[in-house]
Protein backbone atom coordinates (compact mmCIF):
# COMPACT_ATOMS: atom_id res chain seq x y z
CA UNK A 1 0.00 0.00 0.00
CA UNK A 2 2.56 2.52 0.96
CA UNK A 3 4.41 1.80 -2.82
CA UNK A 4 1.53 2.43 -4.51
CA UNK A 5 0.78 5.60 -2.80
CA UNK A 6 4.22 6.49 -3.59
CA UNK A 7 3.60 5.68 -7.32
CA UNK A 8 0.55 7.78 -7.06
CA UNK A 9 2.27 11.01 -5.50
CA UNK A 10 5.69 10.59 -8.11
CA UNK A 11 3.19 10.27 -11.26
CA UNK A 12 1.32 13.64 -10.21
CA UNK A 13 4.42 15.35 -10.01
CA UNK A 14 6.06 14.75 -13.70
CA UNK A 15 7.50 16.88 -16.14
CA UNK A 16 4.82 18.85 -17.81
CA UNK A 17 6.92 19.73 -21.13
CA UNK A 18 5.47 16.96 -23.34
CA UNK A 19 2.17 18.39 -22.62
CA UNK A 20 2.76 21.43 -22.46
CA UNK A 21 4.74 21.33 -26.14
CA UNK A 22 1.64 19.38 -27.40
CA UNK A 23 -1.30 22.31 -26.11
CA UNK A 24 1.52 25.22 -27.12
CA UNK A 25 1.37 23.76 -31.06
CA UNK A 26 -2.68 23.66 -30.62
CA UNK A 27 -2.46 27.23 -29.34
CA UNK A 28 -0.29 28.43 -32.07
CA UNK A 29 -2.37 26.01 -34.61
CA UNK A 30 0.39 24.30 -35.58
CA UNK A 31 0.85 20.94 -36.62
CA UNK A 32 1.49 17.89 -34.34
CA UNK A 33 4.81 17.03 -36.45
CA UNK A 34 6.22 21.08 -35.96
CA UNK A 35 9.66 20.09 -34.37
CA UNK A 36 10.84 21.34 -31.12
CA UNK A 37 14.00 23.70 -31.62
CA UNK A 38 14.20 24.99 -28.29
CA UNK A 39 12.02 24.55 -25.07
CA UNK A 40 11.90 26.46 -22.04
CA UNK A 41 9.22 26.08 -19.30
CA UNK A 42 8.25 27.27 -15.76
CA UNK A 43 7.36 25.86 -13.95
CA UNK A 44 8.20 22.67 -15.47
CA UNK A 45 6.65 20.45 -12.71
CA UNK A 46 2.96 20.45 -10.99
CA UNK A 47 1.88 18.20 -8.11
CA UNK A 48 -1.53 19.03 -6.52
CA UNK A 49 -1.14 22.88 -6.96
CA UNK A 50 -1.82 25.24 -9.46
CA UNK A 51 0.82 26.56 -12.07
CA UNK A 52 0.97 30.24 -10.95
CA UNK A 53 3.15 32.23 -12.85
CA UNK A 54 2.97 30.18 -15.80
CA UNK A 55 5.56 30.52 -18.80
CA UNK A 56 6.03 28.98 -21.58
CA UNK A 57 8.98 29.49 -23.96
CA UNK A 58 9.62 27.40 -27.01
CA UNK A 59 10.50 27.68 -31.13
CA UNK A 60 9.08 24.99 -33.26
CA UNK A 61 9.92 24.10 -36.90
CA UNK A 62 6.73 23.33 -39.05
CA UNK A 63 6.91 21.09 -41.91
CA UNK A 64 7.04 23.36 -45.37
CA UNK A 65 3.30 22.72 -45.88
CA UNK A 66 1.96 24.46 -43.11
CA UNK A 67 0.32 27.16 -43.93
CA UNK A 68 0.60 30.70 -41.36
CA UNK A 69 -2.52 32.10 -42.81
CA UNK A 70 -4.78 28.99 -42.55
CA UNK A 71 -3.78 29.21 -38.53
CA UNK A 72 -5.15 32.62 -37.79
CA UNK A 73 -1.62 35.00 -38.59
CA UNK A 74 -1.93 38.43 -39.26
CA UNK A 75 0.61 39.96 -41.72
CA UNK A 76 3.30 42.55 -39.68
CA UNK A 77 3.24 45.14 -38.50
CA UNK A 78 -0.15 44.32 -36.16
CA UNK A 79 0.96 47.47 -33.86
CA UNK A 80 -2.18 47.16 -31.40
CA UNK A 81 -0.81 43.37 -30.77
CA UNK A 82 2.38 44.60 -29.81
CA UNK A 83 1.64 47.60 -27.58
CA UNK A 84 -0.64 44.59 -25.92
CA UNK A 85 2.25 42.47 -25.50
CA UNK A 86 4.01 45.80 -24.40
CA UNK A 87 1.72 46.57 -21.64
CA UNK A 88 1.13 43.45 -20.39
CA UNK A 89 5.08 42.74 -19.88
CA UNK A 90 5.26 46.47 -18.71
CA UNK A 91 8.24 47.22 -20.08
CA UNK A 92 9.81 49.73 -22.77
CA UNK A 93 9.65 47.69 -25.56
CA UNK A 94 8.51 44.00 -27.29
CA UNK A 95 10.77 41.18 -27.13
CA UNK A 96 12.85 41.72 -30.13
CA UNK A 97 11.58 38.35 -31.90
CA UNK A 98 7.72 39.72 -31.99
CA UNK A 99 9.39 42.80 -33.82
CA UNK A 100 11.04 40.65 -36.21
CA UNK A 101 8.23 38.43 -36.93
CA UNK A 102 6.58 38.08 -40.27
CA UNK A 103 3.67 36.96 -39.08
CA UNK A 104 1.86 37.04 -35.80
CA UNK A 105 -0.95 35.34 -34.07
CA UNK A 106 -1.33 37.52 -30.29
CA UNK A 107 -4.47 35.79 -27.91
CA UNK A 108 -5.65 35.88 -24.50
CA UNK A 109 -7.67 33.32 -23.09
CA UNK A 110 -8.83 35.23 -19.98
CA UNK A 111 -8.23 32.23 -17.40
CA UNK A 112 -6.70 28.67 -17.94
CA UNK A 113 -4.85 29.57 -20.56
CA UNK A 114 -3.32 26.76 -21.82
CA UNK A 115 -6.65 24.73 -21.76
CA UNK A 116 -9.20 27.27 -22.92
CA UNK A 117 -12.02 26.61 -24.93
CA UNK A 118 -12.42 30.17 -26.51
CA UNK A 119 -9.48 32.76 -27.23
CA UNK A 120 -9.63 36.35 -28.37
CA UNK A 121 -7.40 38.23 -29.99
CA UNK A 122 -4.75 39.95 -27.65
CA UNK A 123 -5.55 43.89 -28.62
CA UNK A 124 -9.32 43.36 -27.64
CA UNK A 125 -10.88 44.34 -24.84
CA UNK A 126 -9.28 44.83 -21.45
CA UNK A 127 -5.50 44.13 -20.25
CA UNK A 128 -5.19 40.73 -20.30
CA UNK A 129 -4.40 38.56 -17.32
CA UNK A 130 -2.69 35.85 -19.76
CA UNK A 131 -1.12 36.57 -23.60
CA UNK A 132 -0.10 33.51 -25.97
CA UNK A 133 2.00 34.94 -28.47
CA UNK A 134 3.42 33.00 -31.44
CA UNK A 135 5.67 34.83 -34.16
CA UNK A 136 6.91 33.38 -37.73
CA UNK A 137 10.00 34.31 -37.82
CA UNK A 138 11.76 34.83 -41.09
CA UNK A 139 13.27 31.23 -40.83
CA UNK A 140 10.01 30.42 -41.17
CA UNK A 141 10.39 29.05 -37.57
CA UNK A 142 7.52 29.85 -34.92
CA UNK A 143 8.62 31.51 -31.34
CA UNK A 144 5.71 31.02 -29.10
CA UNK A 145 5.47 32.24 -25.78
CA UNK A 146 2.98 31.88 -23.32
CA UNK A 147 2.51 33.94 -19.77
CA UNK A 148 0.36 33.81 -17.18
CA UNK A 149 -0.17 36.73 -14.95
CA UNK A 150 -2.56 34.60 -12.13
Amino acid sequence: MRRMLVVVMLAGCVSQDQSDQRRLRDLCGLPANARVISWKGYPSQVGFGQREGLTLEGTFRPEREWSKGASGYRRMPWPTAVEAIRGFGRSASAPAWVLAATALRCETAGNDVLFAGRTRPCDTGPTPNDLIVCAVQPSGDVQAWVRSAY
